[in-house]
């Protein structure tokens, strides 16, 4: 009797991939295509991605790509429930390559159809409401819905000009959001919907976290040759096992200081009363009005070495001016930079500050794709809905029999927020590389071990 292999996280059922030609032909390219990527990112209010076709079918001529096609694109699972299901605007070939004598390699890039639209799209009106109603008012000329969480901005009165793209507006817009205590929104697309989201960053800290146990980084294979052999346990470790894990750029203290991101003097200005007020930002005062699970507000010190100079929250590493009228408009509505009290220009300072400083620890991590599916009980990981949680060895040659508490590394291991993520679809696998930002630091961090100067 033969035994049938038992999948692995890794595994997915199929895609379905029909492009519909600019004469509305249908024509189905599944077999064709050797790599699929999507592209999400919280910054970003669409999804886009990329299909790699290997042609030795003519079907780029069949096809006649002019970056006027739509693409469906089904992804099932190993069970054959459908789980992604989206169609797209076809932008560009980003690559053509001639193989051999009758085959081709060619990369197609495709958007959210909101986005191609957006481009064609000008027009010049009056928009009245809060920053995130004028958002869903102008998305809705693009027939997109928006969930938008409420902010705390008064008002205002904006006038469209042709010069700029209803997405031009929006993330405009987004920018002004803050909550009343100065936090940023964010403003992203998903790869299962296509309701836009707009969400300020303490909705995103108060995230659930995703699953019943930790994403794991570790080294060691654990085998996969007797598939089997698999248990449910065994399925579960390996679905939760990160692959690899990298961080670049991190700690860049001086482009935190070029952002605002640390220390700033704000000046207002005032041309119908002729006068001009200054507010301070100091990083410190953002980060303790943050949600503070672990006793800590993230990887920050308020002291420094006494040759480095005074703590950076009391530097000043940029003077930002602005110019704001009051009460250019009647009936009660301010213009975009008006405000009716000059605290409350602090939430924009507060609001570029946190935007910055967010990039301060970030992590690159390769996971199987079997959680971000929705195959499992659990759900799915999703962009903006879930806290990923992360346990990372310390960098330490562990001797002995030692608990998981004390192999632990403190800094780096933690809960973080998506950012990013990069679908992956590449010979029979599916993976995803997610992007995430440091959600704080572990409660025990200070009891982390240190280098000793021995070997």
């Amino acid at each position: 009797m033969v035994v049938q292999p038992q999948p692995t996280p890794y595994d997915f059922g199929k895609f379905t991939i029909t492009v519909t030609r600019a004469d509305g032909t249908q024509v189905e390219i599944s077999n064709l295509v050797i790599e699929l990527n999507f592209f999400e990112s919280l910054r970003d209010p669409y999804v886009s991605g990329s299909l790699m076709l290997l042609d030795s079918a003519n079907i780029s001529n069949f096809v006649n790509f002019r970056g006027q096609e739509t693409v469906n694109i089904i992804v099932t699972d190993f069970f054959g429930a459908p789980r992604i299901d989206k169609t797209f605007a076809i932008t560009s070939v980003n690559k053509q390559e001639k193989l051999n004598d009758s085959a081709s390699a060619l990369v197609l890039n495709f958007i959210d159809i909101h986005m191609y639209l957006n481009k064609k799209f000008r027009f010049s009106k009056k928009l009245e409401g809060k920053p995130e109603q004028i958002l869903q008012q102008i998305l809705s000329e693009l027939r997109v819905s928006v969930s938008a969480e409420t902010s705390s901005q008064s008002k205002i009165r904006f006038i469209a000009p042709f010069s700029m793209s209803p997405m031009d507006i929006a993330s405009l817009m987004k920018n002004r959001c803050t909550t009343q205590n100065g936090m940023p929104f964010f403003f992203h697309g998903s790869l299962y919907s296509n309701t836009l989201s707009l969400v300020s960053l303490e909705t995103l800290l108060n995230q659930p976290t995703y699953g019943s146990r930790e994403f794991k980084y570790t080294s060691v294979a654990e085998t996969e040759t007797n598939r089997s052999s698999y248990t449910v346990e065994n399925f579960e470790s390996l679905s939760y096992r990160i692959a690899s894990i990298s961080m670049e750029q991190n700690q860049d203290v001086i482009k935190l200081f070029d952002a605002s991101a640390l220390g700033s003097q704000y000046m207002y200005v005032d041309t119908i009363e002729d006068k001009a007020q200054e507010r301070r930002f100091r990083i410190t005062d953002a980060l303790g009005k943050l949600l503070n699970p672990n006793d800590g507000a993230g990887d920050y010190s308020i002291s420094l070495p006494e040759n480095l100079g005074d703590p950076i929250h009391e530097s000043v590493t940029n003077y930002v001016s602005q110019i704001t009228t009051r009460k250019l408009f009647e009936n009660g509505l301010f213009s975009y930079n008006e405000e009716e009290e000059i605290t409350r220009h602090d939430y924009k300072s507060i609001n570029r500050g946190l935007r910055s400083f967010l990039t301060k620890a970030y992590i690159v991590m390769q996971c199987p794709g079997y959680n971000f599916l929705g195959s499992s009980a659990e759900g799915r990981v999703e962009l903006g809905k879930n806290l990923f949680d992360v346990y990372i060895p310390k960098d330490l040659p562990i001797d002995g029999d030692f608990n998981s508490d004390y192999i632990q590394d403190k800094k780096r291991s933690g809960k973080y927020v998506i950012t990013h993520m990069r679908h992956m679809f590449k010979n029979a696998q599916y993976s995803v590389i997610v992007g995430a930002i440091k959600h704080d630091n572990l409660p025990t961090i200070d009891t982390e071990q240190f280098y000793s100067g021995e070997t």
